[in-house]
C-alpha cells in the first residue's frame, strides 16, 4: 500500500476524487471543451486558430492549472508572449475570452506600456 491511509486520517478514495476532480479543472480541460463547443458555432478556421495559439501560447505554461488557481499576472504574461510575436488582435479577443472565462466583466488591466492593439 503507498500514499496515506485512513490510518493516518486520510480517506484515500475521496483523496483520489479531489485529484479527479482537478484534473477536470484544469486550463487546458476547460480550453479544449471550449473549442469544442466553439467549433459548433463559428468556422473551423476560427477553431483551428484558437487552438493553435492556446497550444503555442498558453498550454505550455498553464494547461496542467487549475482554472481557479491561475493569476491575473500568470494569463497575462501568455498574452504577452502572443504580442511579443505580433499577435494582437488574437491578444485582444483572447483577454475578453479569458475575462468571461473567469467570471470578469473587463479583461485584466494590462501593466503600463502594454496595450490591447497596435
Amino acid at each position: 500500500m503507498h500514499g496515506r491511509s485512513l490510518a493516518d486520517g486520510v480517506d484515500p478514495s475521496a483523496e483520489r476524487q479531489q485529484a479527479k476532480r482537478a484534473r477536470v479543472h484544469t486550463f487546458e480541460a476547460v480550453a479544449r471543451e471550449w473549442l469544442d463547443k466553439q467549433n459548433k458555432r463559428v468556422a473551423e478556421s476560427a477553431v483551428v486558430w484558437d487552438r493553435s495559439r492556446l497550444e503555442a501560447f498558453v498550454f505550455p505554461t498553464l494547461s496542467g492549472k487549475p482554472v481557479g488557481k491561475i493569476s491575473t499576472a500568470e494569463l497575462l504574461a501568455c498574452l504577452r508572449k502572443m504580442e511579443a510575436k505580433g499577435i494582437h488582435e488574437s491578444v485582444c479577443e483572447h483577454d475578453h475570452c479569458a475575462a468571461a472565462s473567469f467570471g470578469m466583466r473587463s479583461p485584466p488591466a494590462r501593466p503600463s506600456g502594454m496595450s490591447p492593439q497596435t
